[in-house]
């Protein structure tokens, strides 16, 4: 194995890291009320809540639409973390 080919390598990889902290992903609920984003690094970066759905009667439904939005933003920013991972490295069956 060439070191020089592996250090390379691992100077791409943390570069791609880098890039991938300001690259976002962003989910809403169907009906747009909530909306989340996230970054490449795995980190929720934003939510907004339309007032309308705030009910002191019914939480739990709130509760559920916020954590399934965010769920949906952290996996798509994952998602894309991967694919430019695999684009920058040229891993083959990772992009």
């Amino acid at each position: 194995m060439n070191i020089a080919k592996l250090m390379q390598q691992a100077q791409k990889l943390q570069q791609a890291q880098s890039e991938l902290s300001n690259k976002t992903a962003q989910a809403s609920d169907p009906s747009g009320k909530i909306t989340a984003v996230a970054n490449g690094g795995g980190e929720l970066q934003s939510l907004s809540i339309d007032p309308a759905v705030v009910s002191a009667e019914d939480t739990e439904f709130l509760q559920n639409l916020i954590l399934t939005t965010c769920n949906t933003a952290l996996k798509e920013a994952r998602e894309q973390a991967a694919q430019e991972m695999a684009a920058n490295l040229n891993i083959p069956g990772l992009g």
